[in-house]
């Protein structure tokens, strides 16, 4: 591996300038702007350590103000302990699965006939299993049988792909 010297590499970044290849350094208002700020934190900390306190620090930073409506629904669920009931939808959908037999793979995925073009075929598999998965699993629905009609569309959806 061979390496420059510092006169080839000079050479090379002033062929780069006459070419109207030469790319700026940092521009100088950003520095300026980085040296006030230091300025400012260091003028802070030895204002800080003069008082003894920090409460005038406390009073120049701004704090960000706080998502009313989303901290709500979280408290919602924070009180109660527990997540909802299961909807209409997901015990449909674990009443299907549950009620094929364990060789319908692709009434179980709730799929129809098979497509002639592989691809799209496994998309649709893929899909139908997303689908049906998100209404089935048992972190998302708290029925008592969803985590065996989930073990049940997961394992389906291994053999469909095959």
């Amino acid at each position: 591996m061979a390496s420059t010297t510092k006169a080839e590499g000079h050479r090379r970044d002033t062929s780069h300038r006459e070419h109207g290849l030469f790319t700026p350094g940092p521009e100088q208002a950003r520095l300026d702007a980085d040296k006030e700020r230091q300025l400012q934190e260091s003028a802070q900390s030895s204002s800080i350590a003069e008082d003894g306190s920090q409460d005038s620090a406390l009073s120049t930073q701004s704090k960000p103000e706080a998502d009313v409506e989303s901290t709500a629904s979280t408290e919602a669920e924070d009180d109660q302990g527990k997540r909802s009931a299961p909807t209409p939808a997901q015990i449909e959908a674990m009443n299907r699965v549950l009620a094929c037999q364990p060789r319908q793979y692709r009434k179980i995925l709730d799929l129809g006939s098979r497509d002639p073009n592989s691809q799209a075929d496994r998309e649709k598999i893929v899909n139908s299993f997303r689908r049906q998965g998100c209404l089935t699993h048992p972190d998302y629905n708290l029925a008592p049988q969803a985590e065996k009609a989930f073990k049940s569309m997961y394992y389906c959806h291994c053999e469909v792909l095959r």
